[in-house]
């Protein structure tokens, strides 16, 4: 149900600390979103439109209050993510009727949100997360609302961190949740729990509970309640330092990535769009070389541990091949070769006796086989998309498959065999092209590894009478 401030002794037992806390939230508030979006400037606050997302609760409650009675353009957004059951239906009336008190658009929706995790593979927390961005992002572009405001505040911002630090993290997630994301925006990103909930107690406003908020069985609730209350005990001006903090983290950040920009542009070319390439020597130069790789390919999917292993392997033969589920990184003699990921092809194609006309191999092209008479002043040429071979000699079932390790061929011109990976050493095929290498095997021997080079058995002679000519097209 629906609860006052007075009476929600869930909230907090300390009434003097709420009674000590700053109340001065309309001020604050406004100086706030007009220093850092000029929401407040009048041209501006006609044109600017935000989408509050209002879950109920009593930060988003507050919030909505601070827009009405400031008198900004505001729409409401709600999501029921059908987990409490009749809790969650609560929620949504309350919103609708909040709407309505202050005559404001109210867009909702619902999830199958557990349905969803689960064909998602995820977490609950996870998918609701996804699920709501991704509606809100819907409603922003449908309606053209300015900003999507959410009601996150500084204990948010602090939980945010610790919750990071717990996991792991580098400096952007020590700075916690930003006062803006794109165009999301965080207008009491200013406050603090005790400061929202002395004002809502002021104010005399109602709001929703969310029972899981009291469930210690999420660790940022475990954080909420038990290391945040520890935190402020050991310093009087706990948050008045963390904020500090936190805009010193920022500027370091800010710093940081400056020269991270600039490093990156030495150590890489990126003429090609079809990849970048690093160069291994100007990166062995730089300070800190894994925490700049990391920071450098995180946006590609790569976490920090496979940076680390990847800094170790730089010493060792390349060949190593890094992954994510977008891009591959491939350790090379002098660079490090990031590309998208592509699907890799193993299909393998038979026919008893030659094909004719065009042939479509996935992976590699379309291939065209023919068949003419011998004619004087027909040659193998060096094209490597039109081969001729003497079709007299060659005989069995005919394949085409991608290459295998071990897999071993006579180059035209050599009198020995060699294998298919020295050959494309030796023809400076980059790792990451040669796994959708196709090689034309007939009789259960290998004669064109095909785009680059045939066998010496199929080279034409004077003495032959039929000439198999195959294209690979584009």
């Amino acid at each position: 149900m629906a609860v006052r401030a007075q009476n929600d002794r869930s909230r907090t037992n300390d009434k003097d600390r709420l009674s000590r806390a700053d109340t001065g939230m309309p001020d604050r508030f406004l100086n706030f979103v007009n220093d850092e979006w000029g929401l407040y400037d009048t041209s501006v606050k006609q044109s600017a439109s935000l989408l509050l997302t209002v879950s109920g609760g009593i930060d988003s409650v507050v919030l909505a209050h601070l827009c009405a009675q400031t008198g900004l353009n505001f729409s409401m957004a709600h999501v029921n993510f059908g987990l409490r059951g009749a809790e969650s239906d609560g929620d949504e009336a309350f919103v609708r009727e909040l709407g309505v008190r202050y005559a404001k658009p109210v867009h909702v929706t619902q999830f199958d949100t557990e349905a969803e995790a689960s064909h998602a593979g995820e977490s609950i927390q996870m998918a609701a997360r996804r699920l709501r961005y991704s509606w809100f992002a819907l409603l922003q572009q449908q309606y053209g609302f300015t900003y999507i405001a959410t009601a996150h505040h500084q204990n948010d911002v602090l939980e945010t961190t610790l919750l990071n630090l717990a996991r792991g993290t580098g400096i952007a997630g020590l700075r916690g949740l930003p006062k803006q994301n794109g165009q999301i925006i965080r207008p009491l990103w200013f406050a603090t729990r005790a400061q929202i909930e002395a004002y809502a107690l002021q104010e005399g406003l109602t709001w929703r509970e969310d029972s899981s908020n009291r469930d210690d069985k999420y660790l940022r609730n475990q954080i909420r309640h038990h290391v945040v209350p520890g935190l402020e005990a050991v310093n009087a001006n706990f948050w008045g330092t963390f904020l500090r903090t936190i805009d010193r983290l920022r500027a370091t950040e800010t710093i940081i990535d400056d020269e991270l920009a600039k490093s990156w542009k030495w150590v890489t070319d990126s003429s090609s769009s079809a990849q970048i390439v690093i160069d291994k020597a100007k990166l062995g130069t730089l300070l800190e070389p894994t925490f700049r790789l990391a920071e450098w390919l995180r946006p590609y999917g790569f976490v920090y541990e496979q940076v680390v292993s990847l800094v170790s392997c730089l010493q060792a033969e390349p060949g190593q091949c890094f992954k994510t589920t977008t891009h591959e990184l491939w350790h090379q003699k002098h660079s490090l070769v990031l590309v998208p990921k592509k699907t890799v092809f193993t299909d393998t194609y038979r026919w008893e006796s030659w094909p004719a006309g065009k042939i479509d191999i996935a992976g590699l092209g379309i291939l065209e086989f023919s068949v003419t008479e011998f004619a004087k002043g027909l040659e193998f040429t060096e094209d490597q998309h039109v081969v001729s071979m003497d079709v007299s000699r060659l005989s069995g079932e005919v394949v085409i498959r991608p290459w295998q390790a071990g897999d071993r061929f006579q180059p035209i011109g050599m009198r020995g065999q060699k294998l298919v990976s020295d050959f494309l050493s030796g023809q400076k095929v980059p790792l990451h092209e040669r796994h959708n290498v196709h090689v034309l095997i007939v009789g259960g021997v290998i004669i064109w590894v095909i785009g680059y080079r045939i066998s010496d058995m199929v080279k034409l002679k004077p003495d032959a009478r039929k000439v198999l000519i195959i294209r690979l097209l584009p």
